[in-house]
């Protein structure tokens, strides 16, 4: 089912991928002049309910931006520079796709999707770790440390209001100096409800305890780069352990399922890190 958005309240935001529509409209008429009729159909078609002085305006503001002319009572035609600016927003949208993909895998509520997720995070913070080992600093060194300690006191409920677990593997990915990794990390740490439902997880099976960084802190700052790499291998192992032991427990058939989980009263998450 196409969600309906409406161009003439939101036209602003939506006027980017309404010029695509239409460009691409009139892109596959060819030389063929379409009415306003034509592209109101076209942008509804795409869920964007609109009217017709709507579409008006957006078509004389394509005339005067060169894109698109006037072929007397008969419509619209693209013009050649319609036509590239046609090309350009055809391989943007190329661009955009996988990320978008990849953006609605994580804002998942599936328990395959964050069991393909957790996969993913032990792929490149096992990297990121080794790397880390080798050019943190020892500003950033001490930085884990005490992020280690407030997790920890968090766990153990003695202090911290604010569990620093994102930030810990945040700050590992920053160490590692390599923008590619850090930029991953900070796309899979992106939607908050996936982490607070881990955590959830993990709260109802029992699969959190203080010293779950320490082996990887102690690698770090020993700057052994293959302990580091084993360390958070083994700790996102152990992390994905736990969710198909809660896939096995509450539905063993049909893991593609949405994830419906109830914590008690008292054990609210509050992280740090994640936006």
């Amino acid at each position: 089912m196409v969600k309906k958005r409406h161009a003439n309240q939101k036209y602003d935001k939506l006027s980017p991928e309404a010029d695509h529509i239409v460009l691409r409209e009139l892109g596959d008429a060819s030389f063929v002049p379409l009415g306003s009729w034509k592209m109101r159909t076209a942008l509804e078609a795409a869920g964007i309910e609109t009217s017709e002085a709507t579409v008006g305006r957006l078509l004389r503001r394509l005339d005067m931006m060169g894109f698109t002319r006037s072929v007397a009572n008969k419509g619209r035609i693209l013009t050649e520079k319609g036509k590239h600016q046609l090309q350009l927003l055809e391989q943007e949208r190329e661009h955009l796709v996988p990320q978008e993909n990849l953006l609605r895998v994580i804002r998942s509520e599936r328990i395959e999707d964050l069991l393909d997720i957790l996969n993913a995070r032990r792929i490149i913070e096992t990297e990121t770790a080794r790397l880390a080992a080798i050019h943190a600093t020892d500003s950033e060194l001490r930085e884990l440390e005490e992020s280690v300690r407030w997790h920890k006191e968090f766990m153990l409920g003695t202090g911290g209001k604010v569990d620093q677990n994102v930030v810990i593997h945040r700050l590992v990915a920053q160490a590692s100096r390599n923008q590619v990794l850090q930029a991953l990390v900070t796309l899979l740490y992106k939607d908050r409800g996936l982490i607070e439902t881990h955590y959830k997880i993990q709260l109802l099976m029992g699969g959190r305890y203080p010293e779950e960084h320490d082996p990887l802190l102690q690698a770090l700052l020993e700057r052994e780069p293959d302990r580091a790499a084993e360390a958070m291998s083994a700790h996102l192992s152990y992390l994905i352990k736990v969710v198909q032991e809660y896939a096995r427990k509450v539905d063993g058939e049909n893991p593609a399922r949405p994830v419906q989980i109830q914590v008690p009263q008292g054990d609210g998450i509050q992280l740090k890190g994640v936006k």
